[in-house]
């Protein structure tokens, strides 16, 4: 994807913190056996707590059971602290059509946005009830 970096993530990325915390072996000595094993053998201790994250994913997408899977790539990153994401991705439903969506979790508030051909407004999405189901996807993630 080759577009700029969305306002939403400059929000996201600017209110981070950076860490200067590092994992200690006192830390995770108190932790469930299969995460202990699984810290110990990713020999994390003594590297920075991170705090955000940038992932990049390409695969299909469907918006229903009944629909046709079509592909897709998108970008999110996420911020432990604060918490929250901006998933931005491109949905090609057709040929020549092409669908950006940008779902986020700022601040303590959620967004949801689709444009056609990045241009035209498809929906745009925000309230009480989309900052809930936009925390509970930041925690499910």
């Amino acid at each position: 994807m080759t577009r700029s970096l969305p306002t939403e993530v400059g929000q996201l990325l600017e209110f981070s913190r950076v860490s200067l915390e590092t994992v200690s072996p006192e830390v995770v000595e108190h932790l469930p056996e299969p995460v202990r094993r699984y810290l110990l053998a990713a020999r994390v201790i003594g590297k920075r707590i991170p705090r955000t994250v940038h992932l990049k994913q390409s695969g299909s997408f469907r918006t229903s059971p009944e629909q046709k899977w079509f592909p897709m790539e998108a970008e999110e990153w996420h911020s432990t602290t604060p918490p929250g994401f901006v998933w931005q991705a491109t949905l090609h439903p057709k040929p020549l059509i092409r669908i950006s969506v940008t779902d986020a979790f700022v601040d303590g508030h959620g967004f949801l946005e689709a444009r056609a051909q990045s241009l035209i407004p498809m929906g745009s999405f925000r309230g009480p009830e989309l900052d809930e189901g936009e925390l509970t996807r930041f925690l499910l993630e």
